[in-house]
């Protein structure tokens, strides 16, 4: 099977729209993550706090860069910084 091209290049225009119209916001990250605390949470009590406080807090070290195909988002922490990419509105992945 050969792909013209013109055929390439549109699948390419197309995963591009896709990803610009798809692009995650910073409530989707700050959802993703509290649900990724949640699911690692031990006991209870930390699934009370992370509800009680989880999303207010990584609203308050969170920030989020646009880059209109994806998004670049910085969690601060006291001693270090975490760095996620979103695609998609459901795909991130922590680069650092």
């Amino acid at each position: 099977m050969k792909i013209g091209i013109n055929t390439l290049l549109i699948l390419i225009i197309g995963v591009l729209i896709i990803a610009a119209l798809t692009n995650p916001s910073e409530d989707q990250f700050i959802n993703y993550l509290n649900d990724e605390i949640e699911r690692k949470a031990d006991t209870k009590v930390e699934i009370f706090l992370n509800d009680l406080l989880g999303k207010p807090l990584l609203a308050t070290a969170t920030q989020r860069n646009d880059y209109i195909f994806f998004s670049k988002f910085t969690v601060s922490r006291p001693k270090n910084k975490i760095i996620y990419v979103g695609l998609f509105s459901k795909i991130f992945i922590n680069i650092q």
